[in-house]
Parts: structure tokens; sequence; C-alpha cells
């Protein structure tokens, strides 16, 4: 008998009666407060009863109706990619998120890391400021050996401008046996992102991880 494990993602401007969801995949509706059951086929999905008796209902969430408020008490809860912390302002709210970002190396050239298959970035807006904590870590599996950094640091966007790097700080916990592993965070004016950048060692194969947090303020 299969289980799903729950996975959540925040998806903003979708209408959920027009969402199809994954098949035999759950999704929760904010604006109605109900958990559906995708199948694949049918907009909005099946909306599952989380009502008591018979041990149906739902624990470890409560749901405060007076109030975009909800509680999680479970043990474990589990969020893919990305979280986001934010202000009740509607306008240029300020926010903190935290990006989980992976990746692989296989020589000693600087490697990008990213949020997902499709290689998204940690994106800067306009008239924004930026301060990030990344935690990095690696591990190859035939020495083994390993790497782990912390790097802070601050990152500014002008209107339509420069994404420009302000200072940064970089604590190697551990680089590798030979000191050859390395990590940085870059100002991609290119791509107008947080770029995290790893290096492995020639003939290597590390896999790399990285949790950043990133605190915003925009001024416009």
């Amino acid at each position: 008998m299969p289980i799903q494990k729950f996975n959540t993602s925040e998806k903003r401007n979708i209408d959920v009666t027009n969402f199809v969801g994954d098949k035999d995949r759950l999704f929760f509706d904010v604006a109605t407060r109900t958990f559906r059951l995708g199948d694949g086929v049918t907009p909005g999905g099946l909306v599952l009863n989380t009502g008591g008796g018979g041990g149906g209902s739902l624990t470890g969430i409560n749901d405060y109706t007076t109030g975009p408020i909800m509680t999680l008490t479970d043990v474990n809860v589990n969020i893919e990619n990305s979280f986001t912390i934010e202000s009740d302002e509607g306008l240029n709210p300020v926010k903190v998120t935290s990006y989980v970002l992976y990746g692989i190396t296989t020589n000693n050239t600087f490697t990008e890391l990213f949020r997902d298959a499709a290689n998204t970035r940690i994106s800067c807006q306009d008239y924004t400021t930026y301060f990030y904590e990344a935690d990095i870590v690696a591990r190859n599996n035939t020495t083994p050996d390993y790497a782990a950094f912390k790097i802070k640091g601050a990152i500014d966007m002008g209107a339509g401008a420069s994404t420009i790097a302000i200072n940064d700080q970089k604590e190697i916990v551990y680089a590798g046996s030979q000191d050859n592993y390395d990590a940085d965070v870059v100002a991609d004016d290119t791509n107008d992102a947080i770029s995290i950048r790893v290096r492995g060692g020639t003939g290597e194969t590390l896999r790399w991880c990285a949790m950043v947090k990133v605190t915003e303020v925009t001024q416009s």
C-alpha cells in the first residue's frame, strides 16, 4: 500500500477553480480553507471532508477563521523549495525567505546551485536591498571528504540598474583535506539574482546543498 509524503510550496496568482492538481497529490486552497485531492483531470480537485467523526479529521493543523492564521503543531513540517514570512503591507511588504538550493560538481571550476531542476535562482527586484545568510555543505562518497561554509553579506538592486554586492563575510568551517573546495555568493547583475556558486575537486563528484535566508526591504 503506497503512501504520499507531503512537500508544500506556495503558488501565487492561481485560481483554484482552474487548477488541475497532480494525480493523488493533496493541495490546500487558502481562500476556502479546504484540502483538495488532485486526480490529474478535475479543475479544483476533489474537496476532502475534514470534519470530525470516525477518525477522519486531519490533525496537527488549527485554522483560526477570524484571521489568516494557521497553526501547525505536527512534530515535523516539510516545506519544499522555499518558505516566506512577510508583513501585512499591501505595497512593498518587507519579508524574510529561506531557500534550499542544490547541485553537483565534478571538477574544480565554480558551478552554480539552483532551487529546482528548472535552474531557478534567487531573483532580485528593483529598489530592494537584501541581507543574506548562506549555509553551504558538500560531501563526496569516495574519500570521503566534506566541505562546509557560512557566508553573510548584502546586495542591492536599483530601478533596472546594477545588482551590486555591498559587502560579504565568509567563514570556512571545512574546505576539504586539500583545502581545494570553495563556495561564494555573487551579485549576479546579468540575471538580477543572488547566485550561490561552489567549487569541488578535479575528478571528484560532490553533492552540494545550500540553505539561504534572505531578508529584504523595498523602498521605491
